[in-house]
């Protein structure tokens, strides 16, 4: 991440890191990668809405899921605040990971003065639920399966957690 900043003298710009909230083993998929796509077009309406200048923009799929950076000029707390309203927002937002960045760090949801985010099956802070591996894989997987089916479907696109045998 600091190199990202080194190369810029605008102490305003701020990174975006994008990725997906998906448990167990398959995390890229015919279905992720759509889901994902839908993350990267609601980060570029919210940046061209609040009037945010993309700097930069890289997307990557690795094993571990498709991933995006975005450098922008905002201040941290601004755009934490634009990803947030995402995550929270859009109908598949609980399976966005989106991380905001300054230089002197990352931006935290209690620095907006918004609680932690929540498990998606119980309600507990999702890091006690992720540390103490409270549910299981299926049980996430058909949670967030219903969540896709509920908000839009698939659009025909098979089940997230089949390998659609993406050549990368």
């Amino acid at each position: 991440m600091e190199a990202a900043f080194a190369a810029s003298p605008d102490l305003r710009e701020t990174l975006i890191s994008a990725k997906l909230n998906i448990p167990g083993p398959v995390k890229r998929n015919e279905t992720l990668e759509a889901v994902f796509a839908r993350a990267e077009a609601a980060i570029a309406a919210a940046l061209e809405a609040a009037d945010i200048a993309i700097r930069r923009h890289e997307a990557w799929s690795f094993p571990t899921g498709p991933e995006s950076l975005w450098m922008v000029a905002a201040e941290p707390l601004e755009v934490k605040r634009q990803m947030v309203a995402i995550e929270e927002g859009h109908p598949w937002g609980r399976l966005f990971d989106l991380d905001v960045e300054g230089r002197s760090g990352a931006v935290s949801r209690e620095e907006l003065g918004l609680p932690e985010r929540r498990c998606f099956l119980c309600g507990r802070p999702a890091r006690l639920c992720a540390r103490a591996r409270t549910h299981s894989v299926d049980e996430m997987v058909a949670w967030i399966e219903q969540l896709i089916e509920d908000e839009g479907g698939r659009d025909g696109l098979s089940p997230f957690w089949q390998d659609a045998g993406l050549p990368y």
